[in-house]
């Protein structure tokens, strides 16, 4: 290697230090070399510009607007953990224990009855935590058990109580999943 491509990479590995600590600590870092503070805020301009561009592409693809689901995930897991008895954290969780499984595959179940247009991805979306979603084919397989669960006595009991009766006759409000 020659002396001035070692250089360069010095040069650019530093610029790329001083970037990255700029997005960290939310500062100004001047690098040796060119006396310029590395600014991680946009001007005006580019504001308006990404603003612009933005819009543009919403008009021109609406369905990159982010549609509505409703509220249901929200309704379907807090009335699955009450009837099932595990906390809705553990449902969103990794947990694998059968009973949890079970509850799982119930609002799996329910989601799809009160939005038959929601797609297995938004239904990961809403079980999972935002850092870790349920994958689609995670909850594909939740529904095909549950059709073959479905006639055991514990599935039976969680359908015949009333909260779940009451969720599946309740008009579901709002839009629906991709």
């Amino acid at each position: 290697m020659r002396p001035h491509d070692a250089t360069g990479i010095v040069e650019e590995a530093a610029a790329r230090r001083a970037y990255f600590a700029a997005h960290i600590y939310r500062a100004p870092v001047i690098l040796e070399s060119s006396r310029r503070p590395v600014s991680e805020q946009p001007t005006p301009q580019a504001i308006a510009l990404m603003n612009e561009v933005a819009d543009i592409m919403v008009r021109r693809y609406p369905k990159l607007k982010k549609r509505p689901i409703g509220g249901v995930g929200e309704r379907v897991r807090s009335v699955v953990a009450e009837v099932s008895g595990i906390p809705v954290g553990v449902l969103r969780g990794a947990g694998h224990r059968w009973e949890v499984s079970h509850a799982r595959f119930l609002a799996y179940w329910l989601m799809k009855q009160l939005q038959p247009r929601m797609s297995t991805t938004v239904m990961g979306r809403l079980m999972g935590t935002e850092l870790r979603p349920k994958d689609h084919t995670t909850v594909m397989h939740g529904l095909k058990r549950f059709e073959v669960l479905r006639e055991t006595a514990r599935f039976q009991e969680w359908l015949s109580d009333p909260r779940i009766v009451a969720l599946l006759e309740k008009p579901v409000d709002g839009g629906v999943g991709r």
